[in-house]
């Protein structure tokens, strides 16, 4: 923006892709829009970025008092998620969301941005003296319009507890509270479990302590992995707010599968798992342009946490592949009618597929049932946005459907939307774009959105 670059990916204005399937003759719509979030609107009409909270720094950085600025203007790009929390009254209400508790509201026909939303936190004691974080990845409640979510709030002021708080998103602009836990440090959480009855935040060792950030004014400083700590699993009753703490092995993770209760009334999780908080910057510039630094990314390994809790018992399963890192994807997508309920099928990108290159991708089904279904899709050159999973009207079959893909083809230079059969990971059919769609982040499909 003007002269000024920011230096992590994940620091990049959001900007909004929509994909229309019309129906008839085998043809796609598409369109795209950046989001005019106050941040986005005021670095243009000043040509240049103007400081609000990021997670990097921005080349040239910014002098002492925009930074301090940045910091009083918070956090302000929401460039992660979508999600349709309803109006209220049996309406949409479609939302943006990052890892901060803000959203922004959107109209998903014409990708107008209709203003940001900073809904109340209740009972939540001077949260504005705090940092406070949300969760791009809400989940759908079951058997209702509503979305669960939660904030954190991590506490600099010396003898006051940083603290947790569950709420349930009813619409755009409404939070009812469910629980909150008191913690001594606040874990970073890019998303979280959650079954037909509780609630599961995964605390994984990779703390935010916000002293640091509030020396350096740069919120990835203020990130601390202890490989010492344990990760706890605070497992909440949706009906009565209570809490259990159950403890297992530390590991980082940003994206949970799914979750559900076995027929014994353990509580099964399934996790995208990395050994340590490295792959956080992944997304640095510097990273991401230097062939040797993205070699450096390690796969994630998908792991499987059967926590009791009555006897507070937590058992680790990891799986066994049929074809080549079918357990090691991350951005993971299922079919949400097997949402909280006992399933076989995950699908997900696999990074530095060859071994040597963090943007060499494929992408892979995984049978947690058997292993006997695994699949792969590989084409060297070609970046994969999220997957999402849609059924088949009428399907039987867990698999039966398709995944709907935005791939973007390196040696071309052009973007496709690829639409996979999800059984066999074979292309059904394939719209060509006129441009080249970046690489993003997460998507998911609207049925009636035109």
């Amino acid at each position: 923006m003007g002269g000024r670059k920011f230096t992590t990916a994940l620091d990049a204005y959001a900007k909004l892709t929509k994909f229309t399937f019309t129906g008839s003759n085998s043809t796609a719509l598409f369109s795209t829009r950046f989001v005019h979030s106050d941040s986005y609107t005021r670095s243009v009409a000043a040509n240049d970025i103007v400081p609000y909270m990021m997670l990097g720094s921005t080349d040239p950085p910014f002098n002492p008092f925009q930074i301090i600025q940045s910091m009083l203007n918070g956090a302000d790009n929401m460039n992660v998620n979508v999600f349709n929390y309803g109006d209220g009254n049996g309406g949409d209400g479609y939302v943006l969301t990052n890892d901060f508790w803000n959203i922004y509201h959107i109209d998903a026909k014409s990708l107008d941005t209709i203003g940001p939303v900073k809904p109340n936190v209740p009972g939540a004691p001077k949260y504005d003296q705090q940092i406070v974080i949300g969760c791009a990845h809400s989940l759908p409640e079951n058997g209702t319009d509503n979305h669960i979510t939660f904030v954190s709030l991590a506490s600099a002021i010396p003898g006051l507890k940083s603290m947790y708080f569950l709420y349930r998103a009813t619409d755009v602009h409404t939070r009812e509270q469910i629980a909150e836990i008191t913690v001594d440090s606040i874990s970073y959480m890019h998303s979280f479990g959650l079954t037909q009855n509780h609630v599961i935040l995964i605390a994984h060792p990779f703390f935010i302590d916000p002293t640091k950030i509030y020396r350096t004014f740069k919120a990835a400083d203020g990130f601390v992995w202890n490989p010492n700590k344990s990760t706890k699993f605070y497992i909440t009753d949706l009906k009565t707010g209570f809490v259990k703490t159950v403890a297992t092995e530390n590991f980082f993770f940003l994206h949970q599968i799914n979750s559900f209760e076995d027929e014994l009334g353990n509580i099964v999780v399934d996790i995208c798992t990395y050994k340590n908080g490295d792959a956080m910057n992944i997304m640095d510039m510097k990273t991401l342009r230097n062939a040797t630094g993205r070699a450096m990314f390690r796969k994630p390994t998908i792991k499987r946490y059967t926590i009791d809790p009555v006897h507070e018992n937590v058992d680790v399963t990891t799986f066994q592949d049929s074809v080549k890192y079918a357990s090691n994807l991350d951005f993971p997508t299922i079919n949400e009618n097997y949402r909280y309920r006992k399933y076989c099928y995950v699908y997900g990108v696999v990074y530095t597929y060859n071994t040597t290159d963090f943007l060499d991708m494929a992408l892979v089904k995984k049978d947690l049932c058997t292993g006997k279904r695994d699949a792969v899709w590989y084409k060297p050159g070609s970046y994969f946005n999220e997957a999402w999973f849609e059924a088949r009207p009428g399907a039987t079959e867990e698999d039966d459907g398709v995944l709907l893909v935005d791939v973007i083809d390196s040696l071309t230079g052009a973007s496709q939307m690829v639409v996979f059969d999800a059984g066999t990971l074979t292309i059904a059919t394939a719209a060509n774009l006129p441009t080249n769609n970046p690489f993003g982040t997460h998507g998911r499909f609207f049925k009636g959105v035109y």
